[in-house]
């Protein structure tokens, strides 16, 4: 059976600690990506944007953690995947929050 489409996959691609010259800082950065696959790209790009949207504007606490905000740091559509005959957008945020190493 052929899975549902548009389909988005989220991936953490690293965390770490933000440091200064007093050593380890009370920020912590957290980068994510998202792929969003599907047939027909304006239906992707109007769910990456919406993804953009939540994302930039995050500003609050989510489960204890204080979200300090976020950036967009890449946007690329990917060639075609004429095999699959799908589109496919891959979307980067970088997300800053407190620091929740103890």
């Amino acid at each position: 059976q052929d899975p549902p489409y548009p389909a988005v996959v989220f991936n953490e691609i690293f965390s770490e600690a933000f440091r200064d010259y007093q050593g380890h800082g009370d920020l912590d950065r957290t980068q994510f990506q998202f792929d969003i696959i599907g047939e027909d790209y304006n239906r992707l790009a109007r769910i990456g944007r919406q993804l953009e949207l939540c994302f930039l504007g995050i500003d609050g606490t989510f489960a204890n953690v204080r979200l300090w905000g976020a950036r967009l740091l890449n946007r690329t559509r990917e060639p075609y995947e004429p095999d699959a005959e799908l589109q496919r957008l891959m979307i980067e945020f970088e997300l800053w929050h407190d620091n929740t190493s103890p």
